[in-house]
Order: C-alpha cells, then sequence, then structure tokens
C-alpha cells in the first residue's frame, strides 16, 4: 500500500491521540512524560509533523508499548482506512497515485480525517478487547 506523508501523518497522529486518551493521559501530561510541550503534542496529533525517532520511543514506552508494537499499532490502523476508502469509492487509484492520497484530493482532509477517526478508534477498541 502506498501512502503520503500528509496522510501518515494524520494516522499517526490520531494513532497517539486515541492511544493517550486510552490511558487515561491528557494531553499536558503525556506531553510531559514524553518530554516535549504541548503545543508539539497538539501539533503531533493534529498530523502536522511527526516525532523524531527519540520522541517516537518516548510515546511508546509512556503507552507501555515497544517501538515495534506502536509501528505496528499505527500499520494497522493505516490498513484500516484504506479498506474503509476502498469501500467507500470502490475504485482502484490511477498508476503513480496512492489510494488514500487520490481519496484526500478527492475528499479533502476533513472528510479524511472523520474516516481516519472511525478506523483508528476501532483499532484501539480491538486492542483492548485482546488485552482483557
Amino acid at each position: 500500500m502506498e501512502i503520503s506523508e500528509d496522510v501518515y501523518k494524520l494516522v499517526f497522529g490520531k494513532v497517539i491521540a486515541e492511544l493517550r486518551k486510552h490511558e487515561g493521559m491528557g494531553q499536558q501530561d503525556f506531553a510531559d512524560e514524553i518530554g516535549v510541550s504541548q503545543p508539539t503534542l497538539s501539533r503531533i496529533e493534529r498530523g502536522k509533523v511527526l516525532p523524531d525517532a527519540f520522541t517516537y520511543k518516548q510515546m511508546a514506552v509512556a503507552l507501555d508499548m515497544t517501538v515495534g508494537e506502536l509501528d505496528e499499532a499505527v500499520d494497522d490502523a493505516l490498513e484500516r482506512v484504506s479498506q474503509a476508502a476502498q469501500g467507500m469509492v470502490g475504485d482502484e487509484p490511477t498508476p503513480g497515485e496512492s489510494f488514500l492520497g487520490g481519496l484526500m484530493a478527492a475528499l479533502g482532509a476533513a472528510a479524511i480525517g472523520g474516516l481516519i477517526g472511525f478506523a483508528v478508534a476501532a483499532l484501539v477498541n480491538e486492542m483492548d478487547d485482546e488485552d482483557a
């Protein structure tokens, strides 16, 4: 699955936000724990920027995950978003275009944001069920 950086940032940010909330942490507490400012965490969660490698590792630790588990959660969310998007429009991307990139161009960030939120919430609920 080919994915644009913009879509990756949106999905990654939503995964972090949902996992943080699932752990019962507010933005300020989580930001303090991972060593960034609250505005920086907000920008990450809104899909504006990606964290550096050190911050990424700190996020995993704060979420009681390994880096590999966090990678897997993000990859799973990306796959779910892609599947949901394909279900919405049913077409294959044109050559040289990622499916989600084309969908984002067609629907805009707000629509894809809702789709991402739905897919990530389902992922977190499924992860919670596996832990129970």
